[in-house]
């Protein structure tokens, strides 16, 4: 056991994967824990992540990734990139290539994921019009010939007595005979007796695609990663920045940073915003009580002069800057 955990919450299935939770899409489970009461446990919530994580890590054929609970508005893992392009088929050669720089090329950075579709194949059917319409063949008849080794056709719903829900009638071709070969085999009525599907229809192998994402209408995918204790997501942000001048990316992509970054930014602009504006509501009542400019300026200066001395303070003393709580901590201080 775990010092430090009081309950623990298991939910296993595919089911659970996807983008809830930063959670990636070939996620089989998700273990939620609860910690005992801070005033009676003997060591801080990050002693006890890092001891589930290094316990973890070192299971077989599992890949872990332990998630912090957010409080607040959810933003996700510390970075996320966000690509886009009209042209969907050059998004994962994309995506290949941040996976590739995170996970080789750099360091602080943990359970990197993305949201590219999981390996699989999908068959496409598809059947020539015109030469069906030569056997005098029915399009319809050959998409309920298929369905039959597929999902089956729907011929009706029933409820069961037990149930609350209706349940589908499907009629299908026996297990052993719904192979992929069996689809050679069928045969549909035409006007000159049973003719095989294959002298109209072809399939081909494509990439599975479990479900296309979109924002205003563009395709996207996204890459994310948390960083170690030792980095702040401002300084890889910078560092992913800098590499993507030099790393040959298709200009049709469009990328953006999404997530805490996003949010820092946002807050960065309010504040600066906010700063400009409580000197210049200062400097009109400065100039209304002196009735002079020289003095109004001599005295903002002050502020100048003391939100230097913060920044200067924080630099000597190797302390984190926050947007947040260091730009409204200035903006009070000018005041």
């Amino acid at each position: 056991s775990v010092d430090g955990v009081r309950l623990v919450f298991a939910q296993s299935g595919r089911s659970t994967g996807g983008d809830r939770e930063g959670a990636p899409k070939d996620s089989i489970g998700i273990l939620r824990v609860e910690l005992e009461d801070w005033r009676t446990r003997d060591r801080p919530m990050k002693e006890v992540l890092d001891d589930i994580r290094a316990r973890t890590s070192v299971i077989p054929g599992i890949k872990t990734q332990v998630i912090k609970r957010q409080d607040g508005p959810p933003t996700g893992k510390d970075i996320q990139i966000e690509l886009g392009s009209r042209h969907a088929e050059l998004l994962a050669p994309t995506i290949a290539k941040f996976s590739d720089y995170m996970i080789n090329q750099t360091d602080g950075l943990i359970e990197i994921d993305d949201t590219r579709p999981l390996p699989g194949i999908e068959w496409e059917i598809k059947v020539d019009r015109e030469q069906a319409g030569r056997f005098g063949a029915n399009v319809s008849a050959v998409g309920a010939l298929v369905q039959l080794v597929t999902n089956g056709i729907k011929i009706g719903e029933y409820r069961p007595d037990d149930a609350e829900e209706e349940v589908e009638i499907r009629v299908r071709y026996p297990r052993d005979q719904r192979g992929l070969s069996q689809l050679d085999l069928l045969r549909v009525q035409t006007r000159d007796g049973l003719v095989p599907i294959t002298n109209f229809v072809t399939r081909t192998p494509q990439p599975a695609t479990d479900s296309i994402e979109r924002v205003d209408g563009t395709p996207i995918m996204t890459i994310r990663a948390n960083t170690t204790a030792a980095y702040l997501p401002s300084e890889k942000v910078a560092e992913i920045t800098e590499w993507m001048k030099t790393a040959d990316i298709d200009p049709r992509v469009k990328i953006r940073f999404r997530g805490a970054n996003e949010e820092a930014e946002e807050a960065g602009g309010f504040l600066l915003v906010a700063f400009g504006a409580a000197l210049f509501l200062m400097a009109i009542i400065l100039i209304t009580q002196f009735d002079s400019f020289y003095q109004s300026v001599l005295i903002l200066s002050s502020v100048i002069l003391s939100t230097v001395g913060v920044l200067l303070g924080m630099l000597v003393m190797n302390q984190t800057f926050s947007v947040i709580f260091t730009g409204t901590g200035i903006v009070a201080l000018a005041g």
